[in-house]
């Protein structure tokens, strides 16, 4: 998941806040960087893949936001789901005050308690992102 910095990169006014406007005015470009393997529909994996950090806890927000926007229950988000569904259900989900603006505490304050919830990674892991082992 993106940082508290990469986040507030969509505070296009520099109030300190994202609101739900600055928030649609990015999710076109979000959902053209995130459908990496461009089948018109983004997984937890390819999330996770462009998550700023390599951990658990950014692979469980990212199961967390197919899981609550997947209305169709495939197992990705298609462009309609994104747009639609997680636009608001993370919008409140994140907005923490309710005030119509998602600021940096906020923000981390939500990836500070999936942090906390995260399971540790393994001594040994895979190499490579999807899972696989290898060169």
């Amino acid at each position: 998941m993106p940082s508290v910095n990469d986040a507030l990169a969509l505070d296009l006014n520099g109030d300190g806040g994202v609101t739900r406007e600055e928030l649609r005015a990015g999710s076109d470009r979000r959902i053209a960087r995130l459908d990496t393997n461009r089948d018109d529909e983004i997984t937890a994996e390819e999330i996770a893949a462009r998550a700023r950090f390599d951990d658990e806890t950014s692979r469980q927000m990212a199961r967390y936001l197919v899981r609550v926007a997947d209305t169709d229950r495939n197992g990705s988000l298609s462009s309609d789901e994104w747009q639609s569904q997680t636009r608001e259900r993370v919008f409140a989900f994140l907005d923490r005050d309710a005030d119509g603006a998602v600021t940096g505490p906020e923000f981390a304050s939500v990836r500070q308690s999936f942090a906390a919830k995260a399971k540790p990674l393994p001594a040994s892991r895979p190499d490579h992102r999807d899972g696989t082992w290898g060169r």
